[in-house]
């Protein structure tokens, strides 16, 4: 398994981490996500974002909000994840590209952070996850996808 696969399978686990379910499936999912954080302490550092680069996403975002189009009730629109800004493209560009000047330098940082990571997720990770009956896993919960992981991983017994 690489460590992209065991970052995958984390995300996916704490997907579930509020839901209620089986006692042996939810004891599956706590099990295998302390294992994956322990295995992969130094890279969940790697991927933390800075403050800094967190008070840019912040502005970044407030731009957003502020030059998007607004639906009726005044709200910014978003279509398929994404802002709308047909009307105000123009002057968010401008400010935007302020806000790129003004912390350049964090995101220079933030290009070589991810270059550093995408190194890290193509490592081989020796993790001795644990196993699950399919029995156990309740009905209808995991997408193909999902289960197309945990097969892969072998996890599924």
């Amino acid at each position: 398994m690489t460590k992209r696969e065991a970052y995958e399978l984390l995300k996916m686990l704490v997907g579930y981490y509020e839901m209620k379910m089986p006692t042996k499936f939810a004891m599956f999912i706590v099990q295998n996500k302390h294992i994956i954080e322990k295995n992969l302490e130094s890279l969940l550092e790697t991927v933390k974002p800075s403050k800094r680069f967190m008070l840019y996403e912040q502005a970044r975002i407030t731009l957003l909000k502020k030059y998007a189009d607004k639906d009726n009730a005044g709200k910014p629109m978003i279509q398929d994840k994404v802002y709308v800004l047909k009307g105000n493209k123009e002057k968010f560009d401008a400010e935007f590209g302020e806000l790129q000047k003004n912390y350049s330098d964090i995101l220079e940082e933030a290009k070589t952070k991810n270059k550093i990571t995408e190194a890290i997720l193509d490592e081989k990770a020796e993790i001795e996850l644990k196993k699950v009956k399919l029995e156990d896993i309740p009905d209808r919960l995991l997408s193909p996808r999902e289960m197309e992981l945990f097969s892969k991983l072998g996890i599924i017994e």
